[in-house]
């Protein structure tokens, strides 16, 4: 039976529809055509894969209407037993869809709790969450963007704030320039270059470096990438609350963002974005109306960059204000991988169904709910 739950939120349609596409994706490969159904094609990869299913092809089909029904946890639970059959998902997470779809770190800290210090308990939950992948990661940032309502006595500035704060602790864990975690899964630079290169040019690389000793290939095959230290030298010791900025610098090293770099740092870079404004709506008063001008100029900068249609003069107006606060070592290279990440970060989300636009949608049913009031004297 389906869910006829009337009008899904944006957020939460943003998540959904993120998902099917997601999974379709993998199911299918190169013949997935983004926001169509291909019912037939997924239930025959499913049949394939599952003696038994819980999704009905007509919640599959209903699940692509511009207004769909909410997905129900049986049906996500086939897209999750389907995962664990495909290699290509890259590992077999547990619960995966369940939590891009319908989980997150907002609803986590919108379930009801009995504490006696409710703001403590909460901030516990948020230290707690760690997102399955950067994906997951991206639309709880959306969710967070979007948040506008409190859990009880906490109200929805401090909950946002909470939040936000997380995000931004989870993109510090990833991206410091000093111990980040996301490094050691990059593609090494001989691997790039290994996988651009001619047969003939192959045999050469590896007659080279096997000719040290010990032979170096190996070593140098899986040796993860590490941005240049001298371009990010007055950002290694900069707090999670300034991830913004470490993924702000790394844009001037042109070289080390390419391939599996690029789109994980146009995609984190996003979902900075989004804790940066998430953060500067819940202190909206301190950082707008009282003009602290760090947060203010940096997040107008990343929006121009991800969300707002303005033209190109426009965004790099916005660029150059936070290149010259910043003092990031910039050259006319990084403005074009500021840009490439904007298309690339478009793509990514065309590719599941939604778009930016969808995403400001989302940020502004929070603004409209908590304008700011600027009282006249």
């Amino acid at each position: 039976m389906l869910d006829h739950t009337p009008e899904i939120p944006v957020a939460q349609l943003m998540r959904q529809r993120a998902g099917i596409n997601h999974f379709k994706k993998v199911l299918l490969g190169n013949k997935h055509c983004p926001g169509e159904p291909q019912t037939r094609l997924v239930m025959n990869e499913i049949e394939r894969l599952l003696e038994t299913s819980t999704l009905d092809p007509r919640t599959w089909q209903n699940w692509f209407n511009p207004e769909p029904p909410r997905a129900r946890s049986d049906a996500i639970a086939c897209l999750d037993q389907c995962a664990a059959e495909l290699p290509n998902l890259g590992t077999k997470r547990r619960n995966f869809y369940q939590e891009l779809m319908v989980g997150g770190l907002v609803r986590q800290l919108l379930k009801p709790t009995q504490s006696k210090s409710p703001e403590s308990a909460l901030r516990q939950r948020a230290r707690e969450y760690i997102p399955i992948t950067n994906l997951h990661l991206h639309f709880d940032a959306v969710d967070v963007a979007a948040l506008a309502v409190g859990n009880g006595s906490v109200d929805w500035e401090t909950l946002k704030a909470i939040a936000a704060e997380r995000l931004m602790e989870l993109l510090h864990l990833l991206w410091s320039p000093r111990a980040g975690r996301i490094y050691s899964t990059f593609s090494s630079d001989l691997k790039l270059s290994w996988d651009i290169s001619s047969d003939s040019e192959r045999v050469e690389m590896r007659r080279v470096l096997d000719s040290f000793s010990p032979p170096a290939f190996d070593a140098w095959m899986d040796k993860p990438p590490r941005p240049d230290a001298e371009t990010l030298s007055d950002l290694r010791d900069l707090s999670a609350s300034q991830v913004h900025r470490i993924l702000f610098g790394l844009a001037a090293d042109t070289e080390f963002l390419r391939a599996d770099r690029l789109e994980a740092w146009s995609l984190d870079l996003s979902s900075a974005t989004l804790a940066l404004h998430a953060f500067a709506w819940a202190n909206r008063y301190e950082i707008f109306v009282h003009h602290v001008e760090p947060e203010a100029i940096y997040l107008d900068a990343l929006e121009s960059l991800f969300y707002r249609d303005g033209d190109a003069e426009d965004m790099l107006q916005f660029l150059s204000r936070a290149h010259e606060l910043g003092r990031f070592a910039w050259t006319p290279g990084s403005y074009e991988k500021l840009v490439c990440a904007r298309s690339t970060y478009e793509a990514f989300l065309s590719d599941l169904g939604v778009s930016p636009a969808m995403v400001s949608a989302a940020i502004m049913g929070c603004e409209a709910a908590h304008p700011i009031i600027v009282k006249k004297n």
